[in-house]
């Protein structure tokens, strides 16, 4: 339920102030970590490689983004939410968050958008994409898994 209740505080502030605040984002981290210790939803090294890798996720393409263009595409609080679902949920939630939270981002944010340079909140995104990760991940990866044949083992 903290995590969840985490989840809900950051999505609206995300949609109301376009910010995720550290106060909420890295104790949140933190406390992924404790939960993964504890093996509440991955095992202390899966969480943290899951909060590694869920920052680097964002951080490496963002970086160089910002390196191409000249100007920030993503906030850094976006890279801190990935880290933050990857302790608590571990790394192999990060493939499905990543996936789900960009493509639904690029619709809606295409959709929304006027503009294309017009910036939109993203971390609704990644916060729901978790959440279904967190509730129906085996169940979409076996789908795939079925639909595709392809082995997902490493997942489970």
């Amino acid at each position: 339920m903290v995590m969840i209740w985490g989840a809900i505080a950051l999505f609206l502030i995300d949609l109301d102030e376009m910010l995720l605040p550290d106060v909420i984002v890295i104790p949140g981290i933190w406390i992924g970590l404790f939960a993964a210790h504890l093996e509440v939803f991955a095992s202390l090294t899966d969480g943290f490689l899951g909060a590694m890798a869920g920052y680097t996720m964002f951080a490496v393409p963002a970086g160089a983004y910002a390196l191409i263009r000249g100007r920030q595409g993503m906030g850094n609080g976006d890279f801190k939410l990935m880290a933050l679902l990857g302790a608590w949920l571990g790394w192999q939630a990060l493939p499905l968050i990543f996936l789900l939270s960009t493509v639904s981002g690029a619709i809606i944010g295409t959709i929304a958008s006027r503009t294309r340079e017009a910036p939109f909140p993203f971390g609704p995104f990644i916060i729901a994409s978790g959440l279904i990760a967190l509730f129906y991940e085996h169940d979409l990866y076996a789908f795939y898994g079925k639909v595709f044949g392809v082995d997902l083992g490493v997942f489970f």
